[in-house]
């Protein structure tokens, strides 16, 4: 189930630039703080900003596991919580982005 987000009162972008644009985008973001705090971040934008996390559990044992799976930045096989975007024109609904993300980077079947 997806979470409405919340209108974040107060947060003001001031200002966005895009840096790098492929799959997704990454943008130089400016906040400005309720306190006047202007705070830099870097931002990756995709076209739904919505992302799904696979963290499987048994039920029985009462244990969680982590996934092997092939991570990107440092070019190697890790364990961890898969997760990946949640594309709205490409996928039924979350728990399909779930399987394909468990498919691609996990390239786990069945």
């Amino acid at each position: 189930r997806l979470l409405a987000a919340q209108e974040p009162k107060g947060f003001v972008i001031k200002k966005e630039e895009q840096q790098f644009k492929r799959y997704l985008r990454v943008a130089d973001r400016t906040v400005t703080y309720p306190d006047g705090r202007d705070i830099a971040y870097d931002v990756v934008v995709t076209p739904s900003n919505h992302f799904v996390t696979v963290l499987p559990f048994n039920q029985k044992t009462q244990t969680f596991s982590l996934i092997r799976e092939y991570w990107q930045g440092p070019h190697c096989l890790g364990a961890g919580v898969a997760c990946g975007g949640y594309d709205l024109g490409k996928h039924k609904d979350a728990a399909h982005a779930a399987q394909c993300e468990l498919s691609e980077e996990c390239q786990l079947k069945g």
